[in-house]
């Protein structure tokens, strides 16, 4: 296999796909269809996903309009699937990890890029402002604008077109196997970025791929000596002097100083070949009050920074922020997305306690499902940005105000819409369970290893 570095000096242009490549954004789509259709009463069939997926906006609403949405015109599911979406990507949806230090990495070589997206501009724009990154690319391709899905060529080649590049001399970079296949296809090099919701077609994307990444730090070169320090070898000063003496070797070449490097890189010191560590980690964390589940080091108490783990890990899903209790964090990509996956229906069990009284009308009412919902004033009138029916689930009084639930949905901020419909204020939520996780004797900013027999089932469960 080509070296990156060989790789990417034949690389004159790049087009990302947005969603699951540069923005974090595939859980808000997941079961956003399925949100849809039980917000009309429409109980969707089981196969719905698998039937939208390699489908674009447009050819996805045509297909919920023709099996069952017969009597709503076009413009009006797609507005309605829109804003259950739009606030997301206009105030929280998040970059992929290194995505703005990859773009400036490219920006400082001259390379131009661009977009090609299944999605509308007018949703990711406002998210791609937000984070800081729309200035780095031309222009945003669409599919609708384009006449075709990612299942043809054609919104590569119109991308390829305005960079002014050759198919064979740019990257295109995808999370989805359709649109990679598409491109692999049309002769463009191909980088698949790793996504919790392609884990499912991992190996065909591996197989596919020209590169397979984990993140965009695989493509960022580093100093030779900052590497040597951040996989624990030695440290910067060391890594400069043992250059220094002629004992380092880059892919059988001797090291020079301030020399930079990719991952993939085989660096050999004093006849030793030296490698990063690859040790799997499941962690149980009590996460506290006031700690938000995010990775991104923009926001003030985020979890990564909290926990202060020596390893990179990320958290299974999320908490929010005033709630407390259970959350996983790990680096195998794999076991999240199993985890996460709506179709699942992995249990969640929780502690509540509420301002009212938990009487049977309010146990019986939360338990078959009700249906939530999210409203904004925008210019005076209150619009509707998210609307769901949750699923039935298990509720038990254990005093006069508080309750157990056990859900098996991450719909955002649910336990608490769920007791707002039914006349109650939360004072407090805590999880106690994922799967067959438990918080046992934790306490608040405590952790525990996940390992042996707990994680087997854990996985297995999965």
């Amino acid at each position: 296999m080509i070296k990156k570095q060989e790789f990417m000096k034949q690389i004159h242009g790049v087009i990302f796909d947005a969603d699951g490549t540069l923005i974090d954004s595939m859980h808000l789509w997941e079961n956003v269809d399925e949100r849809y259709l039980l917000s009309k009463g429409i109980k969707p069939r089981e196969n719905l996903m698998e039937a939208l997926f390699s489908l674009s906006f447009e050819e996805g609403i045509e297909y919920l309009q023709k099996n069952y949405l017969p009597e709503e015109d076009f413009e009006q599911i797609a507005m309605g699937i829109r804003n259950l979406v739009a606030d997301d990507y206009r105030c929280r949806v998040e970059l992929k990890s290194w995505v703005k230090d990859f773009l400036e990495e490219l920006s400082k070589r001259g390379i131009p890029m661009y977009i090609a997206t299944s999605g509308e501009k007018e949703v990711l724009l406002p998210a791609l402002e937000r984070n800081g990154i729309a200035h780095y690319f031309k222009g945003i391709a669409t599919c609708k604008e384009v006449g075709a899905g990612k299942e043809q060529p054609d919104i590569y080649l119109y991308a390829a077109s305005q960079i002014g590049t050759k198919v064979s001399e740019t990257l295109v970079v995808e999370d989805a196997l359709h649109g990679a296949k598409t491109a692999k296809k049309a002769g463009f090099p191909l980088a698949v970025i790793r996504d919790l919701y392609s884990e499912s077609r991992q190996y065909a994307l591996m197989e596919l791929a020209d590169l397979y990444l984990e993140d965009f730090s695989e493509l960022i070169p580093v100093r030779l000596n900052k590497y040597l320090s951040e996989i624990g070898y030695c440290s910067r000063r060391e890594a400069d002097r043992l250059i220094a003496q002629g004992v380092v070797l880059v892919d059988g070449n001797k090291a020079v100083t301030g020399e930079k490097i990719y991952t993939d890189s085989d660096v050999v010191v004093a006849g030793e070949k030296v490698k990063p560590e690859t040790e799997k980690v499941v962690l149980a964390f009590y996460k506290p009050r006031g700690i938000e589940c995010t990775t991104s080091k923009k926001t003030e108490n985020n979890i990564v920074d909290y926990l202060g783990y020596d390893k990179r890990i990320y958290p299974v899903g999320r908490l929010d922020k005033d709630s407390e209790g259970l959350i996983l964090m790990t680096n195998r990509g794999e076991l999240v997305n199993h985890i996460l996956k709506a179709s699942n229906y992995h249990e969640k069990e929780y502690e509540v306690l509420i301002d009212r009284p938990v009487d049977e009308q309010f146990v019986k009412k939360m338990s078959e499902g009700v249906r939530i919902e999210k409203t904004e004033n925008k210019n005076g009138k209150k619009e509707l940005v998210f609307e769901a029916v949750t699923r039935p689930c298990i509720v038990k009084k254990t005093g006069s105000h508080s309750f157990r639930i056990t859900i098996t949905q991450g719909l955002n901020r649910q336990i608490r819409r769920m007791c707002q419909v039914c006349g109650a204020k939360v004072i407090s939520l805590k999880r106690i369970r994922i799967m067959n996780l438990t918080l046992g004797e934790l306490q608040p900013g405590e952790y525990r290893m996940v390992t042996g027999e707990e994680l087997h089932d854990l996985i297995n469960q999965a």
